[in-house]
Order: structure tokens, then C-alpha cells, then sequence
């Protein structure tokens, strides 16, 4: 079976604190990337969580597909 394959958009504490973990501990996904306004706050919450990409503000981006 594949995975899903999961972008966070939002480096909240409810995501750090209720997500995260729980996404970690499945064999079916893999978190690519996280997302946040601040392109700064993305980067430290990648380098905290273990995320590999991070993002800033992705209106209108094309940096991102499906």
C-alpha cells in the first residue's frame, strides 16, 4: 500500500502537540512539508519537528503540487 503524503500548513501548538506525534507513528504517511505565513517560523518549525521543507506564505505559490 502507498502513503499519503501530508503538507502542514499551519506550525500551531494544537499541530506540535496533538498531531505530529500520531503522523510519526503510522507506517501509511510522510510529512514532505510545513507551512506558515512567516517563512522564518516555518524554517525553525521544520528544524525542531524533523520536517525537510518548509515554506512561507504559499498564496499563489507553485512550489507545491499534487
Amino acid at each position: 500500500m502507498d502513503f499519503v503524503r501530508w503538507g502542514i500548513l499551519s506550525v500551531s501548538n494544537h499541530y506540535r502537540l496533538r498531531v505530529h506525534n500520531q503522523l510519526l507513528g503510522s507506517e501509511l504517511t510522510k510529512i514532505f512539508g510545513i507551512a506558515s505565513r512567516n517563512s522564518e517560523k516555518a524554517s525553525k518549525a521544520a528544524s525542531e519537528l524533523g520536517i525537510v521543507r518548509s515554506y512561507g506564505s504559499l498564496m499563489g505559490s507553485t512550489k507545491l503540487s499534487t
